[in-house]
């Protein structure tokens, strides 16, 4: 379940949310939104489930996607592209980027990253309309490189 936020007030925050987007309020909804509204860790579809599963053991996987591809879709969570074997989704919108472990897979929000470099910028205006940019860092954090050594790939 989320963190850091009173349950009541989280489930409001869902409530809130659904009948924003007109979506139908179901406990399922609200369960999937108050996580990953409050998620800080990048989580996965799967990580998702596992965290709300004991609450709504009758829960399925293929909910939890669809709810967060509804949010994707209507700009409330972000879909990260990450060298990553599975999806991982941002609740933060806020222009940033990511470093991302090629090991063990953790993303974190690289601070004091939230302004394009001005080159970028400028040859994206050149273009269109900027709507959307995901920059990510990727390469092994200091936990792997000290606890793992040993069985580093290339």
């Amino acid at each position: 379940m989320p963190r850091n936020t009173k349950p009541d007030a989280r489930e409001s925050q869902a409530v809130a949310l659904c009948r924003e987007l007109g979506l139908k309020v179901t406990r399922q909804r609200i369960v999937i939104l108050s996580d990953i509204l409050s998620a800080k860790d990048h989580p996965s579809a799967e990580v998702v489930y596992q965290r709300v599963k004991s609450c709504l053991p009758d829960l399925s996987l293929d909910t939890v996607y669809r709810t967060l591809r509804t949010l994707t879709a209507r700009g409330y969570v972000r879909r990260l592209s990450a060298p990553l074997d599975e999806a991982r989704f941002d609740p933060d919108l806020r222009p940033h980027r990511h470093f991302v472990c090629r090991q063990c897979g953790r993303i974190w929000d690289l601070p004091g990253a939230d302004r394009l470099p001005p080159t970028l910028a400028a040859a994206v205006t050149d273009l269109g309309r900027l709507e959307a940019v995901q920059l990510t860092a990727v390469g092994r954090c200091r936990r792997c490189l000290t606890t793992r050594k040993g069985n580093m790939t290339p």
